[in-house]
């Protein structure tokens, strides 16, 4: 555990921020979702586990915009709620994910989609 970013599991799924930008399961090409599923494979079979709760402490809360608005100065883009991870283990951090994306769930229909495969390794994880 971390009292920055969580637990393992949770950096695979959150990355990291790198000059006022997070590079994170949502900002990633297909094939660098694929990568990331790939990491949390070899984390769970590495023994992560999935319902590990992150420090009560925990600094990281994250929120997202498409692309598109990156253009726009940063307190003019539409932005999504933000997920908090304090207290919060990686199987409720993608729940809170998947719950804040299906609000739109056509314009993040490739994040939902990978959440959902994420969901099944952890839900085979046992």
């Amino acid at each position: 555990q971390h009292a920055v970013h969580g637990t393992p599991l949770i950096v695979i799924l959150l990355g990291k921020v790198v000059d006022n930008r997070a590079f994170c399961s949502v900002s990633t090409t297909p094939e660098q979702k694929a990568d990331r599923l790939e990491l949390i494979k070899l984390g769970l079979a590495q023994g992560a586990l999935p319902h590990v709760k992150a420090p009560a402490n925990c600094t990281t809360d994250r929120y997202w915009w498409k692309t598109a608005e990156e253009q726009k100065p940063e307190m003019e883009r539409k932005k999504t709620n933000p997920v908090k991870i304090a207290n919060s283990s990686a199987l409720t951090v993608v729940m809170r994910m998947i719950e804040t994306f299906q609000t739109s769930a056509k314009e993040w229909k490739p994040e939902l989609d990978f959440l959902a495969s994420v969901m099944k390794l952890f839900a085979s994880s046992r």
